[in-house]
């Protein structure tokens, strides 16, 4: 009966050993990102409202972005690297949301670009086109208005240029898949890992 007893306290070490080693390997891992978004909640900061009067604490959020890699310092430390810091200690548990880079704006810039351009470009050209009216009068009993020819002209180049400048300002700007970590209460370091291989498949595809 004592030589089964002994075999208890052997089985909780052997599980206290590998659970340490896993969380050291684990502690050492490192994740190389596509360009991440990461929305921290650092602390609290009061909300006070036009009058000066504090109503309530909202989280004090601050996002970090272009992050291209993570590493797992413990079970609640990562360190991260963006364009700025190099390590950057964030602490799992303050993680708000964390966005993967799905692509860029650049279609909805070229289109919102050429809409913009075809307006502005219209309005001016049709009122540089009346400002040239008395000038140079069209004579015969064929009357062009020169409001429309500058018009017509100005939607033309004013889509052209409108849509170039959307395009760029567009691919400028990512795009994100959003995954909230408040909504994994109980273990954030394993929905953190679950989002980062979302992200690793993604960038392998």
């Amino acid at each position: 009966m004592k030589k089964l007893n002994l075999k208890y306290p052997a089985i909780v070490i052997l599980l206290v050993i590998s659970s340490a080693v896993y969380s050291q390997y684990d502690s050492n891992k490192i994740y190389y990102t596509n360009d991440m978004l990461i929305e921290y909640k650092d602390g609290f900061k009061r909300y006070v409202n036009f009058k000066g009067d504090v109503i309530s604490m909202v989280p004090n959020l601050i996002t970090f972005n272009d992050i291209s890699k993570i590493r797992f310092l413990s079970d609640s430390l990562i360190s991260v690297s963006n364009q700025q810091s190099s390590d950057l200690k964030l602490k799992i548990n303050g993680i708000n949301k964390i966005g993967i880079k799905s692509g860029t704006h650049s279609l909805e810039g070229t289109l919102i670009g050429i809409g913009l351009g075809i307006v502005g470009g219209g309005l001016l050209g049709y009122a540089f086109g009346k400002s040239t009216e008395e000038e140079n009068p069209v004579k015969g009993w064929f009357y062009i208005d020169p409001g429309g020819i500058g018009a017509a002209a100005g939607v033309l180049f004013g889509a052209i240029i409108g849509g170039i400048t959307g395009n760029i300002t567009g691919r400028n700007s990512n795009s994100y898949d959003t995954f909230y970590m408040h909504k994994n209460t109980l273990d954030k370091k394993s929905e953190l890992k679950r989002i980062l291989r979302i992200d690793k498949n993604k960038k392998g595809s």
